[in-house]
């Protein structure tokens, strides 16, 4: 490139290439003590000043990202949990984003402020983000007693009253918005108590049962160590309890897992930022010794470490409800008492 400045003229557009680049200052100041333009030397200075000048471009991008990451953290709620990034959500609650979901919101937020930036630059942004120094969220941080729905609002399962803290971390929320009205009418719930009736045929310790399984796996609770096993045949209303759970937390909370892949080098990572994991169709065969042992693993309510498909390996306490539906019955290869319990 540099040998166009020996053709007569051309430098000279070169030259105005290099002003609106921002060198102009240097080479007006060049030009006007040199009236005999010696075109190598012109070069090595425009040379430097691109190079000074890109270097000021790159640390004043550099800023604007740093600027624009601490503006979003600083409006929203960020938290590190299992090495997952989880995001306040205004009207749903925190939602875990992995870097492209990230950078979507990013985006969203600053043209909701009227700021239009670019995918690139979005991505940057939350490539900045994940450098920061967020919250880490421990286990014992999270309050068993409470859950909570859409907007933020925290149900307490003890008093069953409702507060709005989005500063209180939990994991996953229900699909469900907080209704003051069925509260104050005792939570009566006339339809699905017949639909329960039916199911159990009456039987008030079968109804009772299917109420503590749904209070389980709604709860932030992990310690109630057990696993659900709906044993009936074909028609009898299994799926339509799972169905009735499934719908009411978002689909992303959810996952279908077949007990032999429990035993796979990425099964049990599956169970992590999930709250409901099902399998619909237990096979008719005798649970293995290997399945049986990373069954009670999944819920001895003990810290796990699982690989991860082309990531790092993830530690985490699983607080995912774990669902068999069969219309056999539930068989083991040896009998484990410690299986039996939960």
């Amino acid at each position: 490139m540099g040998g166009l400045f020996f053709i007569n003229g051309a430098y000279r557009t070169i030259v105005e290439i290099f002003c609106r680049a921002g060198a102009t200052q240097i080479v007006k100041k060049y030009l006007h003590a040199n009236t005999k333009v010696n075109h190598k030397r012109l070069w090595l200075i425009l040379e430097k000043e691109s190079v000074s000048r890109m270097v000021e471009v790159k640390e004043e991008k550099s800023k604007k990202i740093m600027r624009f990451a601490d503006d979003y953290v600083a409006r929203n709620l960020c938290a590190i949990y299992n090495g997952t990034l989880y995001v306040n959500v205004e009207g749903e609650g925190y939602i875990p984003k992995d870097e492209n979901q990230l950078a979507i919101a990013v985006k969203q937020y600053f043209y909701a402020k009227g700021e239009r930036i670019l995918a690139n630059m979005a991505k940057k942004v939350a490539e900045e983000i994940l450098t920061l120094p967020l919250r880490q969220v421990r286990e014992n941080e999270i309050p068993w007693n409470l859950v909570a729905l859409k907007g933020n609002s925290l149900l307490d399962i003890c008093t069953f009253s409702v507060s709005y803290n989005p500063g209180i971390f939990l994991p996953f929320y229900l699909d469900v918005e907080y209704d003051p009205a069925v509260l104050a009418s005792g939570c009566l719930t006339p339809v699905f108590d017949e639909m329960l009736q039916q199911l159990s045929n009456r039987d008030m310790e079968i109804s009772q049962r299917i109420w503590e399984m749904m209070g389980c796996v709604l709860s932030n609770d992990v310690y109630y160590k057990k696993f659900f096993v709906l044993q009936g045949v074909s028609g009898s209303g299994k799926s339509t309890i799972i169905d009735i759970l499934m719908d009411l937390m978002p689909r992303r909370y959810v996952t279908s897992l077949s007990l032999d892949k429990f035993n796979g080098e990425f099964g049990m990572a599956t169970l992590c930022g999930k709250a409901l994991v099902v399998n619909t169709e237990l096979a008719n065969k005798e649970i293995s010794e290997n399945n049986i042992a990373k069954l009670k693993e999944a819920t001895g309510g003990d810290t796990l470490t699982s690989n991860v498909k082309y990531k790092e390996p993830v530690t985490f306490q699983n607080r995912s409800g774990i669902i068999f539906a069969t219309n056999h019955n539930f068989r083991m290869e040896t009998t484990d008492q410690g299986l039996l319990n939960r």
